[in-house]
């Protein structure tokens, strides 16, 4: 059963290891669990550009992920849990309003009206 809620702070804590393991927690999604989060959260245009798309490393603290990728890395984190309620601490303070629109669209088409 999926939690109730989840909680994304404003500030999100990532440790050192993939953009994989900062989604799943070590939990056993599967990849397609792990690729929707990503897209739901806006992630997957920049997993595309990196090297080792989910594979990649965000280095400690997430230091070789933009602020708006810890961002919604730490948003694909709460989506993959597939919560019935989804509480977030400014969100989108790293990432454009284009970009903040089309996360609320994907993670909920009623979460969000322009």
């Amino acid at each position: 059963m999926a939690p109730r809620a989840t909680y994304v702070p404003q500030v999100p804590v990532l440790f050192t290891d993939s953009v994989r393991q900062k989604i799943s927690l070590g939990r056993p999604y599967s990849i397609q669990e792990v690729q929707r989060a990503a897209e739901q959260s806006m992630l997957a245009g920049d997993l595309a550009q990196l090297e080792h798309g989910l594979d990649t490393a965000v280095g400690t603290g997430g230091i070789l992920l933009s602020g708006g990728q810890v961002q919604r890395c730490a948003a694909a984190r709460a989506l993959v849990l597939r919560p019935m309620r989804l509480c977030v601490d400014n969100l989108s303070s790293a990432v454009n309003v284009m970009t903040e629109r089309a996360m609320w669209m994907r993670s909920s088409p009623t979460a969000y009206s322009p």
